[in-house]
């Protein structure tokens, strides 16, 4: 009975990460340049960010050298095994998907709209 019960718990998958600071920047797939948009994704509140449960981070945008952010959005990630998505939770409708296994697979979009590539660090 103990091992049947050390077998299960050892199956369980339960996913937990310190809540993280990540700069994406946006890059061209086929030449592997990289762009002039930056992303910022940027926690919230501290804690861990576990897998299922919502937690508040910020999202802003940088074009160029500029200082200033093009746009700043309130949200909540979401983590699912290695799958990190930001979701805005105001009006602009920003989506981030960053994969933790693969930063270099990361994509933005807003208000449906697909952006473009990113690779984070």
């Amino acid at each position: 009975m103990k091992t049947t019960i050390l077998c299960l718990a050892s199956l369980l998958s339960f996913s937990a990460f310190g809540a993280e600071k990540y700069v994406c920047n946006q890059y061209n797939r086929e030449n592997e340049k990289i762009l002039q948009t930056t992303a910022v994704l940027t926690p919230a509140q501290e804690g861990e960010v576990q897998e299922g449960v919502p937690h508040p981070y910020r999202l802003a945008l940088f074009n160029g050298a500029n200082a200033v952010e093009e746009l700043e959005s309130e949200g909540v990630v979401m983590l699912e095994d290695v799958m990190f998505e930001f979701k805005s939770t105001d009006a602009k409708k920003a989506r981030f998907m960053l994969y933790l296994d693969e930063m270099e697979e990361s994509s933005l979009s807003i208000a449906g709209e697909e952006k473009g590539d990113f690779i984070c660090r």
